[in-house]
């Protein structure tokens, strides 16, 4: 290795701390790892623009907790910044080293499945594991967990968990946080926090929540205790399709009114349907706006469920494209995000969630900013809840400067005109670091809440700095 004596003083600590295996100072790693090679950047890379990644000095993969601890204390000591990554999708740049004293801390090799508790319909699992690595033991004892966004096969549980990731079955199975019982956390000061695996308890606010979309600035994530359920004994989908936004939306509404708890249930406008359903389902003809909706468990509440939902469907004029298409989406629900790869056009997106209330007016400010200025792609509502529903809004821009010009100039106006209308700033990703900046405005006194919850935790500031306005 060559590098500074206090470059070199730490890569044989760290070394010690983990074994010579799990670090890393290559100069291909380190710029890997900067960013400069995420989801966002390729756009970017084409024109000749980075973005604020920074080479780290060291990447490492603990595969312990205690590993992870030592690796805390050192950092402490030194006075060292630790960015955990859990899987680095990182659309918002979440685990972007901000600067080229960083150490990344890659969980991947803690990816250990620890108890399946069958009876409790519990799995406790290592933070590093992806989903696909839980199926096929879960389903051996019949069960599945059910969170499935496009990004599981390469997502690990603890970014899930520190992204506040939404899945898309979450109508029924609720968000990452819904599903998460008991966590194991690396505080800040080398400290572990464990957690109770119990539904709810009166000791206090749940500890939980104050990691769940905290962006691995407060503590890492090292195991989780799951909610798991039965395989459901049927599942029946469909997809129906109407001549209008609101009507689609107000049969959506009145199915999600009735409590007849689907584990899907989505809205598309007509871009949805042309670069997205009609393709990913093979029917071209899916040109208008569309309803997906579904239902799983006991086969004969499914068929009740199933049938409720079409009169209810069917009452607001929509057109039933029956069970077969409905299959369909289930089998490749996969592959819509696939679709957006193009070498002329980037493609970015607004998410936000609302009150039922004002999603129609929010789905129209939004679609009223992207046709004036000629990005519209797709809009629709992937998820609906009991308390509200979240807006998809994305846009297309040419791979140019021109372009990311443009890109610019969508937040700079679909931000505040998203919070103008009751959304949220974020609803399906993180905030991560290009989206920090737009946090004060969300949060307002909540903002200083938060810091003084990472001062008192965090007294050196060496998790994950420059996240999340903190």
């Amino acid at each position: 290795m060559a590098g500074t004596p206090i470059e070199e003083r730490l890569y044989d600590q760290l070394i010690g701390i983990l074994g010579k295996t799990n670090v890393s100072d290559n100069d291909l790693e380190r710029f890997v790892y900067s960013g400069s090679a995420g989801v966002s950047m390729p756009p970017r890379r084409v024109i000749g623009e980075y973005g604020p990644g920074s080479p780290p000095a060291f990447i490492v993969w603990p595969e312990t907790t205690r590993q992870v601890v030592e690796l805390v204390r050192l950092a402490n000591k030194e006075k060292i910044p630790l960015v955990p990554m859990g899987g680095s999708v990182g659309l918002r740049g979440g685990s972007l080293p901000l600067s080229s004293n960083a150490i990344v801390v890659d969980i991947k090799k803690m990816h250990k499945i620890l108890d399946i508790h069958p009876d409790a319909m519990t799995i406790t699992v290592q933070a590093g594991i992806v989903r696909p690595e839980m199926d096929e033991v879960l389903a051996a004892k019949g069960f599945w967990f059910p969170h499935d966004p496009p990004s599981h096969p390469v997502s690990a549980i603890g970014g899930f968990i520190s992204t506040a990731a939404a899945g898309w079955w979450l109508p029924k199975y609720g968000y990452m946080g819904d599903l998460l019982l008991a966590l194991e956390v690396v505080l800040p000061t080398g400290q572990v926090l464990r957690t109770k695996p119990v539904m709810k308890h009166s000791v206090g606010p749940n500890l939980n929540w104050l990691f769940v979309g905290a962006a691995g600035t407060l503590g890492i994530i090292t195991e989780a205790t799951l909610k798991i359920y039965p395989l459901p004994e049927a599942r029946y989908t469909r997809v129906y399709t109407f001549d209008s936004f609101h009507k689609a939306y107000r049969a959506a509404y009145e199915i999600n009114k009735r409590d007849l708890n689907p584990y899907v249930m989505r809205v598309g406008d007509d871009g949805h349907s042309k670069v997205y359903l009609g393709r990913a389902l093979q029917t071209p003809e899916l040109t208008s706006f569309t309803l997906v909706v579904g239902f799983d468990g006991m086969k004969e509440m499914v068929e009740l469920q199933d049938r409720l939902a079409r009169e209810i469907a069917l009452r607001y004029g929509g057109k039933d494209w029956g069970l077969e298409l409905g299959q369909r989406f289930w089998d490749t629900r996969l592959s819509y995000w696939k679709q957006r790869k193009s070498t002329e056009y980037s493609t970015d997106v607004i998410t936000t969630a609302a009150t039922f209330d004002k999603i129609e007016s929010l789905y129209m400010a939004v679609r009223s900013l992207y046709d004036r200025l000629g990005v519209h792609f797709s809009i629709h509502i992937p998820h609906f809840t009991p308390k509200g529903a979240s807006l998809y809004c994305i846009f297309k821009q040419p791979v140019s400067p021109e372009g990311l010009e443009l890109n610019r100039r969508v937040w700079e106006e679909g931000i505040p005109l998203v919070l103008q209308h009751g959304g949220t700033l974020e609803h399906h990703h993180e905030i991560g670091y290009y989206l920090s900046r737009y946090v004060p405005s969300e949060l307002g006194t909540g903002l200083e809440v938060l810091r003084a919850i990472k001062k008192v935790l965090d007294p050196n500031n060496i998790l994950n700095p420059g996240k999340l306005a903190l």
